[in-house]
């Protein structure tokens, strides 16, 4: 009760991140065991393979050792990219030890979460120890509160927010 930030409206509740998905750890690849030649499979390491929603592939690798998914939310936990997420579109990668995969269960729509999460990526950078390698553990994301709407709400949120985003980048065109 104390947590609840403030009221959600009817058919709403407040849930822990750790009930609507499954989160994968991804594991380090020694360099020697991956390749810029597109032998392999798709191989992710960081932030640096973000691109503004979707992960670009710049290493493979034929020793691959923790997957993620299409559909899969990538979010950066070590390092100075900590927050930074984006959704897998390629079929399957193997992640490397600075992401985490987040698998959406079934009433738990993959784009609203990828919302909510972009809402708490400062609080994630917040979290990130001060120490030489800043990072969250999987608690800090298991353990989020987050909203969680009926998943029809879930659905319009999205469509709402995704015309929202096109016209915030027409305008960005515009200034251009």
């Amino acid at each position: 009760e104390e947590e609840i930030p403030y009221e959600v409206p009817e058919g709403w509740e407040w849930v822990r991140l750790g009930c609507l998905i499954d989160l994968i750890s991804g594991q380090h690849i020694a360099s020697s065991e991956y390749n810029e030649n597109g032998i392999g499979i798709p191989y992710l390491t960081g932030p640096i393979d973000f691109g503004k929603k979707h992960p670009i592939i710049r290493k493979w690798t034929k020793k691959p050792k923790v997957f993620a998914n299409k559909g899969d939310i990538l979010i950066t936990v070590k390092g100075a990219g900590v927050g930074k997420i984006n959704i897998l579109d390629h079929e399957r990668v193997t992640i490397g030890r600075q992401l985490m995969a987040i698998r959406c269960l079934s009433d738990y729509n993959t784009e609203f979460a990828y919302c909510v999460l972009l809402y708490h990526k400062q609080t994630f950078k917040e979290k990130s120890d001060g120490s030489t390698v800043p990072g969250i553990g999987r608690e800090d994301i298991l353990n989020l509160i987050v909203p969680l709407p009926p998943l029809n709400e879930q659905k319009r949120i999205v469509a709402k927010v995704d015309q929202l985003m096109s016209l915030c980048d027409q305008l960005e065109e515009q200034l251009e």
